[in-house]
């Protein structure tokens, strides 16, 4: 008896971009890579493909000059779409830029206020401030409570 196949080969770019993002969250960054590449071939300048390209540009051939270009162009074709500033970001913060991707980041909310995985990336890149008393841990109540006013004072000051 002869093995069936699970899914259809993708034929359009709506199927090839559906499989490349399974492949991507999936961790098959090559695969995806390849899958996306066969969908810009089928939609050429289209920004889908061309941010997810330019991001694992970075991660599977490490040229980051490239994947730089790549997603901005995605950006600068769908300045809208939250997730290619997510794309841009990814590719900062793997080549070490972080204080870049946190600018990316902080940009694409401008343009998708809201948009879920752009505040949590950003959450991450932001470094926590230091306790207010040192001696006392992290979450020490009394730090928990300084730590909450001089936040609100800080904001108060930069308030215009």
């Amino acid at each position: 008896m002869s093995e069936q196949k699970v899914h259809a080969e993708p034929k359009t770019p709506a199927e090839f971009y559906k499989l490349g993002q399974t492949l991507y969250r999936g961790g098959y960054f090559g695969q995806a890579l390849t899958v996306f590449e066969k969908g810009l071939d089928l939609a050429p300048g289209d920004p889908r493909f061309i941010s997810y390209i330019g991001v694992l540009t970075a991660l599977v051939k490490r040229d980051v000059k490239k994947a730089l270009e790549l997603c901005q162009k995605a950006i600068d074709e769908q300045p809208y779409v939250g997730q290619w500033y997510v794309n841009l970001a990814t590719v900062y913060e793997k080549s070490r830029r972080k204080d870049e991707a946190a600018m990316v980041l902080r940009r694409g909310l401008v343009a998708e206020n809201g948009h879920r995985e752009l505040l949590s990336m950003l959450k991450k890149l932001q470094p926590r401030r230091k306790p207010v008393i040192g001696s006392l841990d992290r979450d020490h109540p009394i730090n928990k409570l300084l730590g909450m006013v001089t936040h609100r004072l800080a904001a108060k000051k930069s308030a215009p």
